[in-house]
């Protein structure tokens, strides 16, 4: 399983279920990581599918882990857990590419997953207003690429690739 994640220096993801920032770069490149594999499913919590402005986001399987969600009320292609062991086992057997989107929550109870490979990471070299925030990075997962610093919009922020260590603690 993959994580992706944009946060600024105080590890802030976002306000009010929304994004603090817009870069358009940065929505490119999660719409091409997370849809490029031909198989591949996004994990989200109910205040991220809330959020998103077109749903469910195209090519791709939309996965909602929620306790307080009715399938009734969902599109096609749309998928709801209210277990995350259940979820894992669904995504391990059908083979996908996973890809965790958020938010708060759902990090936080992937965050320290055995399952969780790679963490992909957009961040933003400014300070922002948030009320929900990213976790720490756990110590078993290393920074194996950092792009150089880009701006958009008076934002700097680059892209880092965190991969898991099995030995590291």
């Amino acid at each position: 399983m993959n994580m992706i994640v944009a946060f600024c220096k105080n590890r802030g993801i976002g306000i009010g279920n929304t994004l603090p920032w817009h870069i358009q770069h940065e929505l490119k490149y999660f719409k091409h990581l997370t849809s490029s594999n031909g198989n591949d499913c996004i994990i989200m919590g109910k205040n991220t599918w809330l959020s998103l402005p077109k749903k469910p986001l195209p090519k791709r399987t939309n996965i909602i882990l929620s306790n307080s969600l009715k399938k009734n009320i969902l599109p096609k292609n749309t998928l709801l857990f209210n277990n995350k062991e259940n979820l894992i086992k669904y995504v391990t057997e059908k083979k996908h590419t996973s890809w965790i989107i958020g938010g708060e929550k759902i990090y936080n109870s992937f965050i320290s997953s055995n399952e969780l490979e790679n963490i992909y990471v957009t961040f933003i070299n400014e300070n922002y207003n948030c009320d929900t925030f990213f976790p720490k990075i756990p110590k078993k997962f290393k920074c194996i690429e950092k792009s150089s610093y880009k701006m958009s919009n008076n934002i700097f922020y680059r892209f880092e690739i965190y991969k898991k260590f099995r030995n590291m603690r």
